[in-house]
Order: C-alpha cells, then sequence, then structure tokens
C-alpha cells in the first residue's frame, strides 16, 4: 500500500482507478501491499501499527502535539529511510522525548544513504531509540543529535532487549550516562559493523554504557571519537560483560579516566583481536586519573590477543596520570596475548598501571614494550609490594614484559616483580641499571654490576660497563694506548696477580669488579734489506731478511748519497727499471703487536750488461742532466755506431735553461737500451 498526504492507491491493480475515485471522494484506503510508503507522522505510525516493511517518501517532522512513534509488542517492521529524516523536532527536554519506542521489533534500513533519526530530547531516558525488551536491528541510517538527561542519548536498550548494528551509524548524541547507547538488565548489543562515534557523556559512558548483566560484542565495528566528562570515553561497563573480536576498534575516544574502555563493578572485557588505539585520559582535575586505553576498576580484564598502542594518559589540571595503556585498580588483568605497546602516560606506567587491591597475571606469549612515561621508558608500573602472577606456562617467544618499581633495587637488596619463578626469560627491567633475574624462587630486580677498566700505565679513557646481574655478557676489549707496550688483557690486580680476563671473553657478575689493563713490553727489530737483480734489464728484487711480528712492510729507493728527501717508493710486486749508478734502498716495518717500528737500509749498484761479441753495435749516446738533489733536469738521445776497440769522442752541449750547477752523464746503449757500459761524467 502506498500511502500519501491525499489519498492511496494499489499499483498494477485493476481496482486502483476505483480506489483513487474514492480518494477523491474522502474515502478511507487500506491494502494488503508489502510495502507501505508514507511521509506523515500520523501515517508511519499507522504503518508501524500494520508491521511489514515500511517507506519515506519525505522527511517527516513531529507537530508538537505528537507523541513519540511506537512498534508495538508482537509486530515487526522494517522501516527503511530511504534517504530521508525522521524529525522528533525536540529542542528542550520533554517527557518520553524519544523518537521511537520499540516493544515489539524494528529493522532499521536506508536504501538511498543519508536518512537519520533525529530530534529526540527526552527528560528521562532514550533520546533517540528506546528498546524495553524488544529488538532493534541497524543495517543502515544514522541516530544522530538526540539528546536524554539521564541515559542513553542515541539509543537506549533496556530488559532483555536486543540491538544489532551491522550498519549505519550512531552518532553526535548526548547523555548523561551512555552518550551513544545504554544498555541495562540482560540486555544484549551486537556491534558487527557501522559505527558508534562522536557522542558525549557528561557523567561516563561517552559511546556505550552497559550495566546490570548486559552483554556487548563488538566486531568488525567501531566505537570512535566519543567522550565523557568522568569514565569510559568510549565504553563503560559496570556488572556487564564485552567481548571485542574480528577487525574491532576502540579508538579516539576522552575521559578524565579510562579513555577507551573503563571496567567497574564485576564487568569483565575480553580482547581477543582488534585494537584499542589513540584514545585519552586527560586528568583536568586534582584527584589521580588515568588509563588512557582501559581502566579496570572492580572488574576483570583478560587480553588473550589484539594490540592497545598509542594511547595517553595525560595532565591537563594539578593531579596525577598513570597508565597511558592499562589502569588496573581493584580489579584483575589477565594477559595471554596480543600486545600494549606505545603508550604513554604523564607520570607512571606508560603501558600499564598496577596498584591498588589488583591482580595481574599473565601466561602464554604477551607483550608490553616501547611504552613510556614522559621521556623515559616505561612499561609495567609496580607500586611497593604489587608483584605479577606467573598464571601459566610462559614463552619467550613474545616482546617481552619491561618493569619499572617503585621500591627501586639497591646493591644487595633486589626487588620482586612477580610471586613464582617465570619458567622463561620475558621480563627485562626498563632501566638499563637494574636487570630482570629470575633466581629460581622469584624473578627480581637487580642492581646491576659496573665493571670500572683502569689504564695502569696507559693514557686514554674507558667507559664504565653495566653488567646485567647474574647474565653471562661479554668484557670489554682494550681502548687504552700505551706506547711501546703491547695489550696483554686484563686482570683484577695491577700486577697481574689477581683473576685474569681477556678481552671480548665473557663474564657473569653479581658484584662490581675493577679491572686494570695488562701491558708486555714489545721487542726492537733487526732485520736487513736483501736487494737482488741489479744487473740492467734484470727484474729487480727486494726483501727484509726477518718480519717476526708480520708488520706491514714498505719500500723506497733514492740515488746513493743524496738527501732523504729524494727517496722514491717502491713497490715491490711492480719494480722499477733503474739505470746504471749506485742507490740506496730502504725498507720500514710497522709496529705490530708485540714488536717496535724498525728501518734498515742497504746501498746497491745497477751495473751495465755484458757487451756484444759483435765488432759493430748500433746504439744511442744519451746525456742527462741532473740537480743536486739528483731529480733529472734534461736529457737528449743522438743515434751512434759503436766499433769494439775504438775511441770516439762526442759533443754535448749544456741544453738551454740547465745552469752551470747541474751536472750531467753520459749513457751508451744499444738499440735495445741494454747498457753497453757504465756511465761517464760530462767533462
Amino acid at each position: 500500500m502506498i500511502l500519501h498526504q491525499g489519498g492511496c492507491f494499489i499499483k498494477r491493480k485493476l481496482l486502483g482507478l476505483l480506489f483513487a475515485l474514492a480518494l477523491c471522494m474522502g474515502l478511507l484506503c487500506v491494502t494488503a501491499s508489502a510495502e507501505t510508503t508514507v511521509s506523515t507522522w500520523s501515517g508511519l505510525q499507522d504503518a508501524m501499527n500494520g508491521g511489514g516493511e515500511v517507506k519515506l517518501a519525505y522527511d517527516i517532522t513531529a507537530e508538537s502535539s505528537d507523541a513519540f512513534l511506537t512498534v508495538p509488542f508482537g509486530i515487526a517492521v522494517t522501516l527503511d529511510l530511504n534517504g530521508h529524516t525522521i524529525d522528533r523536532g525536540l529542542t528542550a527536554p520533554k517527557d518520553n522525548g524519544y523518537v521511537i519506542f520499540v516493544r515489539g521489533a524494528l529493522t532499521l534500513t536506508d536504501s538511498a544513504e543519508g536518512g537519520t533519526i533525529t530530534g529526540g530530547n527526552n527528560s528521562g531516558s532514550g533520546g533517540g531509540v528506546y528498546v524495553y525488551g524488544g529488538t532493534f536491528t541497524m543495517t543502515g541510517g544514522s541516530i544522530t543529535k538526540n539528546t536524554a538527561s539521564e541515559s542513553g542519548g542515541g539509543v537506549y536498550v533496556v530488559s532483555n532487549a536486543v540491538l544489532t548494528l551491522s550498519g549505519g551509524s550512531i552518532t553526535d548524541n548526548e547523555a548523561s550516562y551512555g552518550g551513544g547507547a545504554f544498555a541495562a538488565l540482560n540486555t544484549t548489543l551486537i556491534l558487527s559493523g557501522g559505527g558508534i562515534s562522536g557522542n558525549t557523556a557528561t557523567v561516563s559512558g561517552g559511546g556505550v554504557y552497559a550495566s546490570l548483566d548486559s552483554k556487548v560484542t563488538l566486531s568488525d565495528g567501531s566505537i570512535s571519537e566519543n567522550t565523557a566528562r568522568s569514565y569510559g570515553g568510549g565504553v563503560y561497563l559496570d556488572s556487564s560483560t564485552f567481548t571485542m573480536n574480528g577487525s574491532a576498534e576502540v579508538a579516539g575516544n576522552t575521559a578524565a579516566s579510562g579513555g577507551g574502555i573503563w571496567i567497574a563493578s564485576d564487568g569483565a572485557f575480553t580482547m581477543q583481536s582488534g585494537t584499542i588505539a589513540n584514545n585519552i585520559a586527560r586528568n583536568t582535575q586534582i584527584l589521580v586519573h588515568g588509563g588512557g586505553g582501559v581502566y579496570v576498576n572492580g572488574g576483570t580484564f583478560t587480553m588473550n590477543g589484539g594490540v592497545i598502542r598509542e594511547n595517553e594518559a595525560v595532565q591537563a589540571g594539578s593531579g596525577l596520570t598513570h597508565g597511558g595503556g592499562v589502569y588496573v585498580y581493584d580489579g584483575t588483568l589477565d594477559l595471554s596475548g596480543g600486545g600494549i605497546t606505545d603508550n604513554s602516560a604523564n607520570d607512571n606506567g606508560g603501558g600499564v598501571y598496577f596498584a591498588g587491591n589488583s591482580i595481574f597475571r599473565v601466561s602464554g606469549s604477551p607483550g608490553i614494550s616501547g611504552n613510556k612515561a614522559g621521556e623515559a621508558d616505561n612499561n609495567v608500573y609496580l607500586l611497593s609490594g604489587k608483584t605479577i602472577t606467573v598464571s601459566g606456562v610462559l614463552s619467550s617467544g613474545g616482546a617481552g614484559i619491561g618493569v619499572t618499581t617503585q621500591v627501586v633495587p639497591t646493591q644487595g637488596e633486589p626487588t620482586a616483580i612477580t610471586d613464582t619463578t617465570s619458567g622463561a626469560q620475558i621480563f627485562q627491567s626498563d632501566d638499563v641499571r637494574y636487570n630482570a633475574f629470575d633466581d629460581g624462587v622469584q624473578v627480581r630486580l637487580y642492581w646491576n654490576p659496573v665493571v670500572t677498566y683502569l689504564a695502569n700505565g696507559g693514557t686514554g679513557t674507558m667507559a664504565p660497563q653495566i653488567v646485567p646481574y647474574g647474565t653471562g655478557t661479554t668484557v670489554s676489549g682494550n681502548s687504552f694506548i700505551r706506547s711501546g707496550w703491547s695489550f696483554a688483557g686484563w686482570n683484577t690486580n695491577a700486577d697481574g696477580t689477581g683473576t685474569p680476563y681477556s678481552a671480548d671473553g665473557s663474564i657473569t657478575l653479581t658484584s662490581d669488579l675493577t679491572l686494570y689493563a695488562q701491558w708486555v713490553e714489545k721487542s726492537k727489530l733487526t732485520f736487513a734489506v736483501i736487494v737482488s737483480g741489479t744487473t740492467y734489464g734484470q727484474t729487480l728484487v727486494v726483501c727484509v731478511s726477518d718480519n717476526p711480528g708480520g708488520g706491514a712492510v714498505s719500500y723506497a729507493y733514492k740515488p746513493k748519497g743524496t738527501d732523504d728527501s729524494a727517496y722514491v717508493p717502491l713497490d715491490p710486486n711492480n719494480p722499477p727499471v733503474l739505470l746504471v749508478g749506485d742507490y740506496t734502498m730502504r725498507a720500514a716495518i710497522s709496529e705490530s703487536q708485540n714488536y717496535l717500528a724498525g728501518t734498515a737500509t742497504a746501498d746497491f749498484t745497477i751495473t751495465a750488461a755484458t757487451l756484444p761479441a759483435e765488432a759493430t753495435v748500433q746504439g744511442w749516446v744519451i746525456a742527462a742532466w741532473y740537480a743536486e738533489s739528483g731529480r733529472m733536469l734534461a736529457a737528449s738521445m743522438t743515434p751512434c755506431t759503436f766499433v769494439q776497440g775504438q775511441e770516439a769522442e762526442y759533443s754535448v752541449p749544456r741544453p738551454a735553461g740547465v745552469g752551470s750547477d747541474a751536472y750531467g752523464r753520459v749513457f751508451l746503449v744499444n738499440a735495445d737500451f741494454a747498457p753497453l757500459r757504465d756511465s761517464v761524467p760530462i767533462a
């Protein structure tokens, strides 16, 4: 049946024309069509009374005299907003000022998108939709901008009622408790999609408030950007259960305590998977607040998986703020998996703050790491007398659990952090001065021993080494220097009569230790330079007679009798071809572990090759001019024919630019430039 302000008709029915005529005559029209389309407040109520599928044709706004809409007991209605708005139009609180009251079963859809239920303003509970013992299923649409002076600004669900949200949104509503939704008296909330966001509670439960044996399940949906002035920005849980699984998310919510979730009075929160992130506990008062992600106050939080990350406990007043990730006070935290990471607190417990009459149990493979209090690492903070209970087998495969204690360990007075032995090394100290050591009875934070290194005749400095208590670590290598001496390890006595330790060796300590460098005086090198292959045309070979320390060897040569500045480096693997003459070879061996550096020299002569047997030899006359340092200044080359047994005279003019202080020599070589005789000075 399609119901309009002016009349009605039945599609594709022969009687349609007759009904249209009856409409014009002001007659009443009733049909049995599966879908009813409405455009008036009263028409909508009439359609709801009949049940079935109802679709909005226009936005519908109540008159001041209109009462709330009702889905009667035993009636099932599927309401398609079709992109339109149902507006109660209340600007001030009013008794029974909700928009829709559900006793039967209401399914809300929105085929055209953009549809809303708004304008409720109740002086009691339930601003948008009040569900009493019925069922309310949302697959689309938005319940927005409704107000309840008491509870359930968006939706109030009570007395065995069921709210299922698989799509759509509950957003921008306000109440004292449960700005988005309030559930009480054995009700069930199933959030498998859509979102509850941007709602405000002037007291507690910005997104959802669940109490008195209610059950909330969040999977693949989100509770985000809600605000509570006091507790539970996202969720407030009181004597009820809350389960997170799938890709569920509680994110971006804010409260004075329990920015994401507040668990009170026998509430039980189980986190199988999902994310609690970017929530804020903002303390604007003088009291102690915190729990950016979760605050446990009289309830139980069981974490088997998922992640709690990047939540904050910040101070905006003069009070203290603890527990960036989780604050446990008069409740129980059971941790067997998942991770609490990258959270921060203004004061203590960046990851977890453990205080009051609370219990903290761990098993499995949990991880609490990367959390900060101020600028310091502060993962789990244990107040005086508090210890973690190891309730099951622990696995060291996770990220581990960092711990800070209120009672500071001292030398000889460790601080217990577990009530029994752990069976796995998953606990670490947040402070490098201490080590979490399982002594077979409990895991305790021990003051880490310090190894002090002394030069003992050497020079330089070495920083003290902090060694984890009771745990094997590596002795530092030597950084001291002592000229002419070789480092020979460490000893507990300066004279070497104590306990020796080798550099980079293993050490296990339970008290401080002082180690003295041990030195052995280095020996002086004695060696000779050996040069062979000294006939012109042969390959020059150079080596040293001995090198016991294995130091690096370098070579250099110069014309004999010249200044040391004339030395030219020589590569023994690629030696130069030297002309006939007298030379000095120098070898230098670098300092090694047990030997000082040393040098040695040897004079050698490059001699001419034997003259050929032929009577006549074609060759060259080479004239070269040198400075006093031995550096060549100029050279000339003239072809000649040499006859064995005959003398010859050659005129060798001094080249232009060569001063009178330069000296010259003449070289006679054959066509292959092999020397025919020793060089002679130019007269």
